[in-house]
């Protein structure tokens, strides 16, 4: 440094001064040494250098200082070096909520999707459940606990004849009442509704009962709570009633009811399935006078083919009536002393005779006219007593024997008496017929067995000693109108099934094997058992 001086206010002289950039740096430097100080040239040339480390090059301030003459740059140098991941705080923070900004929106864009396609999926599921209840013929109809209607389907607004407007909100204690109800039930409608809301409400969904205002009932109580099924209420169990129409007409119904329960588990209403049943009734009305016709038909076609039997069984007493009848004659014309008790004798045959045609056309008669369609518990004795009189009447004719085997004895079953003397009656007239052409006079055998099973039935069996039935026939065997005789309607044994079937059983046939026999038929079918009075048996219902 040069500095003129000065003297009396004239210039005297100059002062030059050297200072050393070293130490000038060690006065100012601080004293941690952390940094590198330097004083660089222009041309990069180092003057001076402070620091007992060098500077690693990573962080580095340059700052030029203009002198008189020269130009020269202050360089500031750190000694560490390369710093980590995360050189500080504030980076590391705002890195790490990017970070989670990023998770987060890639979580919301995917929670998103999810919700879309679950509205999507619920959009499709209520247009396809609305499809299905539309397209229903089942009236569905929801109603809350307190019995008012909450939802309909058109089917059931086209059952009834009313808009779902004019059924929505009616029912209940305060609302108006159902326009389906018959005028002449409403009050006993009403009344089983109030009682219904009287009672205690439901500790748990599904336990409590339906208000089932429109059950009918034979007497004015209410019907009694059926049973719970294994993990079923009882309301899933039908029950027949009675609506109206808009245009007043009555038709019964059937309902089945089921709770209505929301996401919490708590029964909210309830859901009914109403199906009307009025077809179906004039259906099985229709199917039960054909029926009533048909086994009419092959009852009186029966008695038609028997019809010679009978004119054969009863010539016999007629013509003995005739004999005794006129040896009376000629007794009166030359009346003796032996005369009274040879007349007595005479009379006495002749009324025996009567009788014997007076069972035979008893017995005709109330096959015939015994037409009641009803179960009764009936004794195995007094069913075969019923039908043997028919059957022996052209077993005789054709020279066969008829054994009858009951065990044990004292059985009763649970039938339609009426219907099941025509399939015993039809299944020992086929066996009589199978053996009158080929099988031999001695060996013209048809047995019945009944025996008793031990699920609760009795099993019948008849069986013959024919030439048995061709495969071919057999295919065709219970084919209505399907026959192998030239007299035949084909009517017995598809009537005999049909019977059968209506008591619970199957009608079977099968040839006999094992029994010393070398041809001939079975047939066997079973119908409940009622009781059983024999002392080693014990009574079984079914």
């Amino acid at each position: 440094m040069c500095l003129p001086e000065q003297e009396a206010g004239r210039a005297s002289g100059f002062s030059v001064a050297s200072l050393p950039l070293s130490q000038l740096l060690e006065a100012v430097a601080p004293q941690d040494n952390r940094y590198e100080i330097t004083f660089v040239e222009a041309d990069g040339a180092r003057l001076a250098r402070h620091g007992a480390a060098r500077g690693q090059g990573l962080y580095v301030a340059r700052r030029p200082i203009d002198l008189p003459g020269a130009v020269v740059e202050l360089k500031v140098d750190d000694t560490l070096g390369r710093p980590g991941l995360l050189p500080n705080v504030t980076t590391a923070l705002v890195l790490s909520l990017s970070i989670a900004l990023a998770v987060v929106v890639v979580l919301l864009l995917r929670d998103m999707r999810r919700r879309s396609a679950a509205e999507q999926a619920l959009a499709e599921s209520l247009a396809f459940r609305k499809a299905m209840e539309d397209s229903l013929n089942t009236g569905l109809r929801a109603r809350d606990l307190d019995g008012r209607i909450t939802y309909v389907n058109p089917a059931f607004c086209s059952m009834v004849g009313f808009s779902a407007p004019q059924l929505l909100g009616s029912g209940g204690l305060l609302g108006a009442q159902p326009p389906y109800w018959p005028p002449e039930r409403v009050e006993e409608y009403s009344r089983r509704q109030s009682t219904r809301q009287l009672a205690p409400p439901p500790a748990a969904a599904g336990t409590a009962p339906p208000i089932a205002e429109e059950r009918t009932t034979p007497d004015e109580q209410e019907p009694p709570t059926p049973p719970l099924a294994e993990g079923l209420p009882a309301t899933l169990q039908g029950f027949e009633t009675v609506f109206m129409r808009a245009n007043g007409e009555r038709f019964p119904v059937m309902i089945y009811e089921a709770p209505l329960v929301d996401g919490l588990g708590q029964q909210t209403g309830w859901m009914s399935a109403v199906l009307d049943v009025s077809e179906r009734q004039r259906n099985e009305e229709v199917a039960r006078q054909q029926q009533e016709r048909l086994q009419a038909t092959a009852r009186l076609a029966t008695m038609g083919e028997m019809a010679s039997l009978l004119s054969h069984e009863l010539n016999q007493p007629l013509a003995a009536i005739a004999s005794y009848a006129s040896g009376c004659q000629n007794l009166l014309a030359e009346p003796d002393t032996h005369t009274v008790p040879l007349l007595r004798e005479a009379v006495t045959r002749m009324g025996e005779q009567a009788e014997r045609a007076g069972r035979v056309i008893k017995s005709v008669h109330d096959f015939v006219r015994r037409r009641e369609q009803q179960r009764e518990s009936i004794a195995v004795q007094v069913l075969l007593e019923g039908v043997l009189p028919l059957v022996r009447l052209q077993a005789r004719k054709s020279g066969t024997r008829v054994e009858v085997h009951e065990h044990p004895a004292g059985l009763k079953v649970q039938v339609d008496r009426t219907m099941l003397e025509q399939v015993l009656l039809n299944l020992t007239r086929n066996g009589i017929q199978a053996m009158e052409r080929e099988t031999p006079l001695p060996d013209r055998v048809l047995r019945l067995h009944v025996r008793a099973l031990p699920n609760g039935r009795v099993q019948f069996e008849v069986q013959d000693r024919g030439p048995g039935i061709a495969p071919e026939v057999a295919e065709r065997l219970f084919t209505p109108f399907f026959t192998t005789r030239a007299d035949g309607m084909g009517l017995g044994l598809s009537l005999c099934r049909t019977v059968v079937e209506q008591h619970g059983g199957t009608l079977e046939h099968e040839s006999p094997a094992g029994d010393g026999l070398a041809r001939g038929c079975r047939f066997r079918f079973t119908v409940p058992r009622a009781g059983d009075t024999s002392g080693s048996a014990q009574a079984t219902n079914d």
